[in-house]
């Protein structure tokens, strides 16, 4: 029957194959969630066909060249009597063909059955090798896997036109016994034969590769929750916490996809955008940035006010692409901190992680990055030596600063005059067609004062057409939460460590239910403690590979609300999950920061009223330049570029009674040289002016959290004796910042100070070193001190002003401040993760380096404090945790302190006194005191706060006036001699209510 019928065999491996293939194709379908399968397929045809091809070629090369090499046996493939290579210098391969006995006794050979055998059986061997092997992950911005091979464009997702694609092969199989297929041995015909056939199989899979709902799923792919994760706040409650739901917010209504050309054209280009319903509003803004100079809106400067998360990361990635492709030039990004961090999350949308360049001090400067990404004290060191290589200022394009709302206070007021200097060098040295992107949160209401921040710390007059304003969605609903650890917080599993800091407890469970959770470390959380956390096991695989990198892929959050965030929530949250397509509710757990708890009551204030709640904000304090920060960055500049007067005056905008006598100091201390200049201005008018150029040979500049050039180095001393430079600080601010035994955090690491060498700052500031010890106590900390006031003056060039019908007047003062620091506060996680706070620990009193600053004071009337004695330290201890919350500074950065018979000037006074804690003052208290209604909403927010407390103790509870920070404000809060009650009653007759 096979000697009538020779196209049987084949024919019945051919069908055989093809089922079998169909059925494979149909299981994968079903079991992916991706109703993909053109992965497997694809893979399968090139390690097939691939090598098999090569072999083929080889074969027929040999016969064609010289048949004797043929019959010498170097071909691959099976002749009459089996597979037999003889190659040079190699022992010789020698395969008989197995045949059966016929009737005759004469063994019967089909060589070209095993010919046509061996592609089907590479085939299949590749086939089940793929499916065994786990598919590939791809990051969300890389091309579906197969995809070069099973595209679908122009055919509505389907890939029936792959057919097409089967003719050729078909028509060669059709030949099998035609002599155009080549002449010799019937198995010089079945193996290309074998070969057409299974890349025709292959094809026809491919074709059949997509289900019928794949085009959903495969936007679901990798970006959906896991499958029916668990009830989110009953697996929290059993982790031993506490959970109260503060409010449920629903979702709002999703943007209509752009329609303009420009941004539909990057939403082809990069489908990312769409897939992760990044804001229309963002792609917009790209796309006009970088549009024809004739349809731009504006200029080259763009202002972005959306809330976190709203695909920000996802249009820079398409900035700096565009920068690279159609400017052909480099994207300075600037962060406030952690510039590695940002780096990762900003790679998975370039081509790739060599696309990014974190430059560093003494390392060259990568010029074939698409993007350098550094943080602000990074900038400031770079900043001489891009001056210097005009080359790589040349190269950048784009700059952007990210995340401005994160400058407050000697932050601000450094990096005012650090971008100041940078647009100085670029517009002098840069590329003409630079751009400039901005982004930051949207400060709703002339309460947060954002419109003099933004335009003190940048140097771009943002027109109303350059500014983007991205509506605040929430793509899904959201559940808030305050979690509250309880006594039986215990691990689940008694294998895995108690990671005794709530907020990781709280991540364990989150992702123990099925939950995949964004985590946000809280600044006092060791990070090397919290690596080795998440190394455990949690269902089957690392806690750290079940957490999402970005609050868009989250469909569950731990956060850590300290005062800076607290007021933030409407903008932190409102994105969770935008880049999951089936979220019943993101869920979002909060855990009240130590320290500070005024904001537990603000958050018991969410539950009861959250529109009430989301319209509060904080108000920013862009920080003003005084003589320190001058003469610091006044040096910096001249070192890069040399000035005259007036244009430092016009670039920096600083004032002639600032800067004139800096200029002046630095000349006659030989650090700037001075010469007489002359110059056409912009009108061709001949100017005559003062030039001036540095002549320091080296200058290093000062972190940007400091004022001061004679800096304290805090330098770690390890064991062994070997030394690390961790922080440089102000003298003047060492007993405020490195106090002894202080607890703090550097990159991610605990360090406690050690005992000082001396007990005063004056001694510390000769020596200009401190030291500390690497620690893995887990403790807060805070300092009992007394401060005290000296040659304290009103600032005439202030008004006094009368408050709530005379019975409350302010007026500023300039001041000199010192203090005696007595002792510490400790406070330590216990193992359910409550909070231990310790007797305070005593010692020998250190005394404080005097510097003038400036001061508020608030003057209460005699009568209203007569019979309430405790009342100003008590408001005292409770307005400096409001005002940490409700003003933008840092909370060693102001001091409110009771003042009783104070002398200013000849006059004795009482009340309080709210200081700027930095040397000359940054400008808190000139916001303060331009703002009437800031300070009466901080003391009713005070008097509101104390007054709902439900605590009965006279003396306050740790919900009040008994928290760690207000019991160390001073030795009087120490001996417990505060009174909620006198408080409350003179804040009443005050201001009412």
């Amino acid at each position: 029957m096979i000697a009538a019928a020779p196209w049987l065999v084949p024919l019945v491996v051919f069908a055989v194959a093809l089922a079998l293939a169909l059925g494979i194709n149909a299981a994968v379908i079903a079991r992916r969630p991706t109703r993909d399968s053109a992965a497997l397929w694809t893979a399968v045809l090139v390690w097939t066909a691939g090598p098999l091809a090569a072999l083929v070629l080889y074969a027929w090369t040999l016969q064609l060249v010289d048949a004797a090499w043929w019959h010498r046996g170097w071909h691959p493939l099976f002749d009459a009597t089996g597979l037999r290579l003889a190659l040079p210098w190699l022992p010789p391969l020698d395969l008989r063909v197995p045949s059966p006995v016929g009737p005759d006794g004469l063994r019967l050979a089909h060589p070209e059955w095993w010919a046509l055998a061996i592609p089907f059986v590479v085939w299949l061997a590749v086939l089940l090798t793929r499916l065994v092997l786990p598919a590939p992950v791809r990051a969300p911005d890389q091309a579906r896997p197969g995809a070069w091979l099973a595209g679908s464009a122009g055919f509505e997702n389907s890939r029936r036109w792959v057919l097409w694609a089967l003719v050729p092969p078909l028509l060669l199989l059709l030949l099998w016994s035609a002599p155009d297929l080549g002449e010799g041995l019937a198995q010089e015909r079945a193996a290309p034969w074998g070969l057409l056939a299974v890349v025709a199989i292959t094809l026809i899979a491919i074709a059949f590769s997509r289900g019928p709902d794949a085009a959903a799923a495969t936007d679901q792919a990798g970006a959906a929750p896991p499958a029916a994760p668990g009830d989110w706040a009953a697996a929290l409650r059993g982790a031993g916490f506490a959970v109260q739901t503060l409010c449920r917010l629903p979702a709002t209504e999703a943007a209509p996809e752009s329609r303009e050309p420009g941004a539909r054209a990057l939403l082809d280009q990069w489908p990312f955008l769409r897939e992760r319903r990044v804001a229309p509003e963002l792609i917009e803004a790209v796309a006009d940035l970088f549009g024809p100079d004739a349809t731009r809106r504006g200029g080259r400067n763009r202002l972005i006010l959306a809330a976190d998360d709203a695909g920000q990361l996802e249009a820079l990635a398409v900035a700096i692409q565009l920068t690279h492709l159609r400017l052909e030039l480099v994207t300075l990004v600037v962060v406030p901190q952690a510039p590695a961090a940002f780096a990762a999350r900003l790679a998975p949308w370039l081509p790739g992680p060599e696309a990014i360049h974190l430059p560093r001090a003494a390392v060259p400067i990568d010029s074939t990055a698409m993007a350098w990404v550094l943080d602000v004290g990074t900038l400031s060191e770079q900043l001489a030596d891009l001056g210097d290589n005009p080359v790589l200022l040349g190269r950048i394009g784009l700059t952007v600063w990210f995340d401005l709302d994160a400058y407050s206070g000697v932050r601000a007021a450094n990096f005012w005059a650090l971008s100041h200097r940078l647009d100085r060098l670029l517009r002098a040295r840069g590329a003409q067609e630079a751009r400039s992107l901005t982004f930051a949160r949207d400060h709703r209401g002339h309460e947060a004062n954002f419109a003099a921040f933004w335009s003190q710390l940048l140097p771009y007059d943002y027109q109303p057409e350059e500014r983007v304003l991205v509506a605040r969605r929430r793509p899904h609903p959201i559940a808030i939460h305050l979690l509250e650890p309880g006594a039986d917080s215990r691990p689940p599993d008694p294998a895995n460590p108690d990671p005794g800091d709530p907020s990781l407890a709280a991540l364990r469970a989150s992702v123990a239910a099925g939950w995949r959770t964004r985590f946000d470390p809280p600044p006092t959380l060791d990070l090397v403690r919290a690596g080795d956390f998440l190394q455990q096991q949690v269902g089957g695989h690392r806690l750290a590979e079940r957490l999402a990198p970005d609050p868009a892929d989250a469909a569950a959050r731990i956060l850590e609300v300290g005062a800076a965030q607290v007021l933030a929530l409407a903008d932190l949250l409102a994105q969770g999950g935008r880049a999951l397509t089936a979220l019943p509710t993101h869920q979002v757990g909060l855990l009240a920061a130590p320290g500070n708890p005024y904001v537990r009551h603000l958050l018991a204030q969410l539950a009861q009223d959250p529109e009430a709640f989301f319209r509060r904000v904080r108000r920013l304090v862009p920080g003003v330049p005084q003589p320190a920060i001058v003469r610091r960055h006044l040096l910096l500049a001249l070192r890069e570029m040399e000035a005259v007067a007036s244009g430092l005056l016009d670039t920096f905008q600083w004032r002639d009674a600032i800067l004139d006598p800096v200029l002046e100091e630095l000349a006659n201390r030989h650090e700037i040289a001075r010469r007489d200049v002359r110059f056409l201005d912009d009108n061709l008018v001949l100017k005559v002016d003062t030039g001036y150029r540095s002549s320091a040979a080296q200058y290093r500049p000062g972190p940007l959290d400091t004022v001061g050039d004679q800096l304290v180095s805090v330098v770690l001393r390890e064991a062994g004796g070997a030394l690390a430079l961790l922080q440089r600080i102000d003298p003047e601010r060492a007993t405020i910042v490195a106090y002894p035994r202080r607890v703090f955090q550097v990159a991610g690491q605990s360090y406690r100070m050690n005992p000082w060498p001396a007990t005063s700052a004056a001694a510390i500031r000769r020596a200009g070193v401190l030291y500390c010890t690497r620690t893995d106590d887990p403790a807060l900390t805070w300092r009992v001190s007394e401060p005290r006031l000296r040659r304290t003056q009103v600032d005439t060039r202030h008004n006094q002003v009368f408050l709530d019908q005379g019975g409350l007047n302010k007026v500023v003062i300039q001041t000199w401040y010192e203090e005696e620091v007595t002792g510490i506060i400790e406070v330590r996680p216990e193992r359910h993760g409550a909070l231990r706070r310790s007797e305070p620990l005593w010692g020998e009193p250190i005394e404080s380096l005097a510097f003038p600053t400036q001061g508020l004071l608030l003057r209460f009337l005699a009568e209203d404090l007569d019979e309430a004695p405790a009342a100003l330290h008590s408001i005292a201890a409770a307005l400096g945790q409001v005002l940490a919350v409700h003003v933008g500074v840092e909370e060693d950065a102001v001091l409110v302190m009771a003042a009783q018979g104070l002398k200013v000037g000849r006059r004795r006074e009482s009340g309080l006194v709210i200081l700027d804690l930095h040397p000359q003052g940054l400008g808190l208290i000139d916001a303060l005191n331009d703002d009437d209604d800031l300070l009466r909403r901080l003391l009713a927010y005070t008097r509101d706060w104390l007054a709902e407390c439900p605590c009965a103790a006279a003396a306050g509870c740790p919900l009040c006036l008994q928290s760690p920070p207000a019991i160390a404000a001073t030795r009087h809060s120490v001996e417990r001699r505060l009174s909620r009650g006198e408080a409350v009653e003179v804040l009443r007759r005050v201001l009412g209510g």
